[in-house]
């Protein structure tokens, strides 16, 4: 609860100004089409097994046009929710096949192309985080947050109001860090 001083202060005139962790103008090549160099990396990297995880990280590395994005969205996460037990492969793996899948990279997708990507992601059994026995399911995974992320870092697409699991505090504090979430809030009270 704001106290009395912090009410009395004066306000700046100047508005608060956020920056965005990842500008995709920081990346110079965003064509959205791939190569077929690329394509076959991309396809490379997918069939590599999770015990090959060190040539999946050189294999990265060499198509860093298309991963770089996603690993600092992924090291973005991590930064801003350590507790969060989130699988880097996975993530990219999810990402790569989609791309592949649609021969265009994300910086081209629509908020359509998005939503069906969020969307198909698989749904993790509500039970089995719970040690129940219900057959319930949720998309409240990391990687259900970290596909909004990215999907608003690429292409300015916010979580639709329907969607449950994202509160607006959460993402932004992922996207703009909790000192900064915390000072706008605080200007507002």
């Amino acid at each position: 609860m704001p106290t009395a001083n912090r009410l009395a202060q004066t306000f700046s005139e100047e508005p608060f100004r956020f920056r965005m962790p990842i500008e995709p103008s920081d990346y110079l090549d965003r064509s959205p089409l791939l190569s077929e160099e690329e394509r076959r990396g991309i396809a490379y990297l997918l069939q590599l097994a999770p015990s090959r995880y060190l040539e999946f990280e050189r294999q990265a590395r060499v198509l860093s046009r298309v991963t770089q994005p996603l690993m600092d969205v992924l090291a973005l996460f991590q930064q801003r929710r350590p507790k969060s037990r989130v699988f880097g492969h996975c993530f990219l793996k999810y990402l790569l096949h989609q791309v592949l899948q649609r021969s265009t990279l994300y910086w081209g997708w629509s908020s359509t192309t998005w939503m069906s990507v969020i969307d198909a992601l698989p749904k993790r059994s509500r039970a089995r985080t719970r040690d129940l026995e219900t057959d319930e399911t949720t998309r409240s995974s990391p990687h259900y947050m970290l596909l909004h992320v990215a999907a608003y870092l690429f292409s300015d697409l916010l979580p639709a109001p329907g969607n449950r699991g994202i509160p607006a505090h959460v993402m932004a504090e992922i996207l703009f860090g909790p000192e900064v979430l915390h000072t706008a809030i605080d200007s507002v009270l």
